[in-house]
């Protein structure tokens, strides 16, 4: 899988793409990236864009994700993921529900709804998203 993130400090967002066959460990060490950047703070909001993404990861794999996910510092977080696919719809409902005690994450399919969630216009984060993830090879899970 290739992917990209950027943490906007001053205006309180993390985002991140990610595009071809999605995996497990790809998405462990996603997280643990963002999660160990000194920029990153559990009040930031986040947007993950997954519109691009073949889905390799189970139901059981999900689930995985979820908890270790809850086992994270910070409370409160809001996310919402970009989807296009039923079946990546579908699982990230089920992460979102098993994150639900910890973290606010909604699922949606466009990026109007998107910036209408966040309460940011957030076409800006995916176009400069989109070019960091167009030239940096080294993000590659």
């Amino acid at each position: 899988m290739k992917c990209a993130y950027r943490i906007y400090s001053e205006e309180g967002i993390v985002v991140y793409r990610v595009t071809g066959r999605a995996t497990l460990q790809g998405f462990n060490e996603l997280f643990s990236k963002i999660g160990s950047d000194p920029f990153f703070h559990s009040e930031l909001k986040g947007l993950a864009d997954l519109r691009n993404i073949e889905y390799e990861v189970k139901i059981a794999g999900v689930k995985h994700l979820a908890v270790s996910v809850l086992n994270e510092p910070g409370q409160n977080c809001s996310w919402v993921t970009l989807v296009s696919e039923p079946t990546i719809t579908a699982l990230s409902m089920l992460f979102s529900r098993i994150v639900s005690s910890k973290y606010r994450v909604d699922i949606c399919s466009t990026e109007i709804k998107a910036s209408e969630l966040l309460l940011t216009d957030v076409r800006p984060y995916l176009s400069a998203i989109s070019k960091l993830l167009s030239q940096e090879e080294d993000l590659i899970i």
